[in-house]
């Protein structure tokens, strides 16, 4: 029974699974890149970064962090390459989300990209198309708070954040 459910893990974990994990494990070029969402998504979110294990979306107010086991995904990943069905290795899969919302937080701030990439992506996904799509190394929440700014960017391999207050602004 155990061999019947593998192949079918895999096949629902890359259909499911890879347009948001997938290129966890698989395209490290796309590490800690913020690719903008023009419409190939089916998600409202703006931008999309993978990190380690998981990927980061942004959204107006909210950052949304998926995590996966990469070790045990890349292991399922494999077997599927290489047609093995290890019927003693278990094949259940963490994965872990979170949200950070902004509370108090200005409904309409401007989110933008800076510091684009020299490289524009193109996506055809049956019907679904999107051109010139552009990857950032920095995005920037205007007004996200009263007289506060949040820049989220990459610094070495690391994700960083900055918070850039006015004169006068009240973190509070």
């Amino acid at each position: 029974m155990k061999k019947a459910r593998f192949p079918l893990l895999i096949i629902f974990l890359s259909i499911i699974y890879y347009p948001i994990f997938g290129q966890t494990i698989l395209d490290a070029q796309d590490y800690l890149k913020f690719i903008e969402n023009k419409g190939q998504w089916n998600d409202d979110f703006l931008f999309k970064s993978t990190i380690p294990n998981g990927n980061l979306f942004l959204k107006k107010n909210q950052l949304i962090y998926n995590f996966v086991d990469g070790q045990k995904y890349g292991k399922l990943i494999k077997n599927l390459h290489d047609h093995s069905t290890d019927s003693t290795e278990d094949d259940s899969i963490r994965l872990h989300a979170f949200s950070v919302n902004f509370l108090n937080a200005n409904p309409y701030p401007t989110v933008f990209g800076e510091n684009a990439f020299t490289e524009k992506r193109n996506y055809f996904l049956g019907k679904t198309q999107a051109s010139n799509v552009q990857a950032f190394q920095k995005i920037i929440y205007k007004q996200l708070l009263n007289q506060i700014d949040l820049y989220i960017f990459q610094l070495g391999n690391s994700l960083k954040y900055e918070f850039h207050l006015a004169p006068h602004a009240n973190p509070h």
